[in-house]
């Protein structure tokens, strides 16, 4: 059996952690809820019948759940670690992460960690905004055979990809000669390493005889692509309309 001192350390340590922590008797009966859980109580409380966390203490897990009993079922029969998202009362989704509770090789219940507690309307909206981020348009210009791609929200590793792959396509279809990446609309960065899949676009176009110019890149995406010691070979401007400036440059040189 666990001492004062380290149940008084599981308390600090679940305490500590910026997540909704429910720890469970081996059936499934909450035993004890963190701090944190007090924002998930406001949002889902009255679903349950409770205003405080403290009145979570008794209850089972799987009265979260739209179908008790399905939820019972899985619980007792899946193998621990277990990750799903589940329905609660058809009004959220939620995250759901449940781990064996061990002391001393002893196990004494379950560590429930709740993610993500989020209604379908948010939810959808979140997802809808996901895909509109991860769409690339490719945009026609004044000028013949010349494509502007902006790219707009959060920079992600996918979004990189993605875009490598459809403009190497377009510039197959349309017998582009110029694309122009237009970063300005950029919001947020979350790239880890697909940075180079740039470098690999640049490269890929040349091939094709096409260029890549880039237009408002942030202080924020340079730094990334240095650290990374990622070199584009493309032509790179504060603004989109200075890119063009450069391309009217370089049509009327042909001429």
């Amino acid at each position: 059996m666990e001492t004062p001192a380290e149940v008084k350390a599981y308390v600090q340590l679940f305490d500590s952690i910026g997540e909704n922590i429910f720890v469970c008797d081996n059936d499934f009966f909450i035993i004890w809820v963190n701090k944190y859980a007090d924002k998930l109580i406001e949002k889902i409380g009255s679903y349950i019948k409770i205003t405080k966390r403290e009145e979570l203490i008794g209850r089972h897990i799987k009265d979260f759940h739209v179908n008790p009993a399905k939820q019972e079922y899985i619980l007792t029969n899946v193998p621990f670690p277990y990750e799903t998202t589940i329905n609660l009362f058809n009004k959220f989704t939620a995250g759901i992460v449940v781990n064996p509770f061990m002391i001393h090789n002893k196990h004494e219940g379950y560590v429930l960690t709740w993610k993500d507690v989020t209604e379908f309307a948010e939810n959808e909206k979140r997802n809808k905004k996901l895909l509109e981020e991860l769409y690339t348009p490719i945009i026609e210009t004044p000028i013949d055979h010349v494509y502007m791609i902006p790219i707009v929200g959060t920079l992600t590793d996918d979004r990189l990809r993605i875009m490598k792959e459809t403009v190497m396509i377009e510039c197959g279809k349309r017998k582009g000669e110029i694309f122009i990446i237009d970063f300005t609309g950029v919001t947020g960065l979350t790239v880890n390493s697909y940075l180079y899949e740039l470098e690999s676009l640049a490269e890929g176009l040349g091939l094709m005889g096409a260029k890549l110019m880039i237009a408002g890149m942030s202080a924020e995406l340079v730094q990334n692509l240095i650290q990374r010691n990622i070199s584009v070979n493309a032509r790179t401007f504060g603004s989109f309309k200075q890119a063009m400036n450069d391309v009217l440059s370089i049509k009327n040189g042909k001429l």
